[in-house]
């Protein structure tokens, strides 16, 4: 993940993706689903990235 101190692009997207990684080893969830955080800052930044009324649309 890239992160610009200087401007702070994706800084806090960073950090939500840390914590919530470390709240998933926390939770130590036993049914084999954890959490990816490639997949939640792909997410994320489609979110951010998606301004066109038909964004997401196939």
């Amino acid at each position: 993940m890239e992160t610009s101190a200087k401007t702070g692009l994706n800084v806090e997207l960073a950090f939500m993706a840390i914590a919530r990684e470390l709240k998933s080893r926390k939770a130590g969830t036993k049914d084999g689903g954890t959490f990816n955080v490639q997949e939640y800052v792909r997410e994320q930044t489609q979110k951010v990235n998606c301004t066109l009324p038909t964004c997401g649309s196939s």
